[in-house]
């Protein structure tokens, strides 16, 4: 497998940004067997650790975070999520919160009302 994180556009080589995911032990193995980079963390207060110095990372394009961790962070650093342009950080559902939800469909056309900022009826 080539890891090389480089492309050309025009004439200038660059790197391509690192995607990474910030989760719990146990959905953190589901990314590591898909071949992303895992960080875990036990609690919300070590995963708003990890993820300030993650933050600071310049590699890092993009941090999936396992939402369960954003009810403990600090209101200091969800605004800082909020303002956050580089990297960007977006929350997903952990699996506990699938199966707490309604429907599915109900619950993924939330997200993408969230993410676009539009209602989108799913029909089956």
């Amino acid at each position: 497998m080539n890891n090389d994180r480089h492309f050309y556009y025009g004439a200038k080589r660059q790197t391509m940004p690192r995607v990474v995911v910030l989760t719990d032990y146990d959905t953190g193995l589901g990314f590591q067997l898909a071949g992303v980079e895992v960080f875990k963390a036990k609690s919300s207060a070590e995963a708003e650790s990890s993820l300030c110095n993650l933050m600071l990372d310049k590699d890092i394009g993009i941090i999936a975070l396992n939402e369960d961790f954003l009810e403990g962070f600090s209101e200091r650093i969800k605004k800082r999520l909020e303002g956050s342009k580089h990297p960007i950080v977006f929350p997903f559902p952990s699996i506990k919160k699938w199966e707490e939800t309604a429907p599915p469909e109900e619950y993924v056309a939330r997200l993408i009302r969230r993410a676009i900022g539009y209602h989108l009826k799913i029909r089956r």
